[in-house]
């Protein structure tokens, strides 16, 4: 996202919408965004209704591209074909009977609006699933930028980039919850 200091009036109406606290007016009264904060969702241009129109959405290369992936619920991944972070079989596993008997579906969410979440911090805690032999599910987008499945490692382009959140699903038999929440609890930090 980016918002033309040509055309911005200062009005700060983008301002409150923002969920990461991205936009901020400069010394020159003009609106703008933090580059580096800045998660690519499109709230600010769906819904501050900008009188000049100065809120524009600019194409973003690989790695910045996943951001928006990510963060705008509109977005659809490519590889999964559905929009979000999760996957459909997860938001509906009560009706289409996927966890069978003894299995557990997890799915943990990190970062939110207001804080975000860096891949980074996401790999902390797909390295720590990895060490117990966790397998995360195929279809799930973070999976996708899995380049060491047995590490839990994410492709290291996209190690910097913010987004809102993301989520990480897996499957594990019903009597491994108690070390997975353990590990969980040692790298919740």
């Amino acid at each position: 996202m980016k918002i033309d200091p040509d055309t911005c009036i200062g009005c700060k109406q983008c301002i409150p919408y923002c969920p990461m606290g991205a936009i901020h007016l400069t010394d020159e009264g003009v609106a703008e965004i933090d580059w580096d904060e800045c998660v690519e969702c499109g709230v600010c241009l769906r819904n501050a209704d900008c009188p000049t129109d100065s809120i524009i959405e600019i194409e973003n290369p690989w790695p910045r591209s996943v951001r928006g992936l990510f963060s705008n619920p509109l977005a659809e991944h490519k590889e999964t074909r559905i929009p979000g972070r999760g996957t459909e079989e997860m938001k509906t596993n009560d009706v289409t009977g996927r966890f069978r008997y003894g299995q557990v579906g997890m799915a943990i969410e990190v970062g939110r609006p207001g804080t975000g979440a860096r891949f980074r911090d996401i790999q902390i805690l797909t390295a720590a699933l990895a060490e117990l032999g966790i397998h995360l599910e195929p279809q799930n987008p973070v999976t996708y930028l899995i380049v060491d499945e047995e590490k839990g490692l994410l492709n290291p382009d996209v190690l910097d980039e913010k987004v809102l959140s993301a989520i990480v699903e897996f499957t594990i038999p019903i009597e491994k919850v108690p070390a997975v929440i353990e590990r969980l609890r040692e790298v919740e930090g």
